[in-house]
């Protein structure tokens, strides 16, 4: 196989590891955070800028992810009521794309 990046060849793992992510099959989250919560630790811990610049990347990333009605909302568990399946994929996905560099 081959290894593409927008069309193009590349096996340059530098550039695949900057401009590509992995979300599981299945969503690795805690459930008894919120949507925000969840996006801004995950913030926290993979980039280095200052807390106003990471709080206004989770807050896009949220925007852009459609889950802005749902931020406050916790995540929940098989034990504890929370966003819906599609919304859980989304946190997930969001989770990851917040610790790419802008």
């Amino acid at each position: 196989g081959e290894v593409r990046l927008n069309g193009a060849p590349t096996a340059n793992h530098q550039v695949m590891r900057t401009n590509a992510g992995f979300v599981p099959q299945e969503d690795l989250l805690l459930g008894f955070l919120t949507v925000e919560e969840s996006i801004q630790f995950s913030a926290d811990l993979q980039l280095k800028a200052p807390a106003e610049q990471r709080r206004k990347m989770v807050d896009q990333v949220i925007r852009n992810s459609g889950l802005d009605g749902v931020r406050k909302t916790k995540v929940g568990s098989q034990v504890v009521r929370g966003v819906s399946g599609g919304e859980k994929r989304r946190v997930s996905i969001a989770v990851e794309v917040v610790g790419f560099k802008p």
